[in-house]
């Protein structure tokens, strides 16, 4: 049960960091 909860977190901090990153690299785009 441990082992799927991680594994859980795990998919959704990449989530968080992918949808971060995407809106980071957007905003600079637009930026420039």
């Amino acid at each position: 049960m441990a082992k799927y909860c991680v594994h859980i977190f795990a998919l959704i901090t990449v989530r968080f960091v992918r949808t971060v990153v995407g809106t980071t690299h957007t905003l600079f785009v637009i930026a420039n």
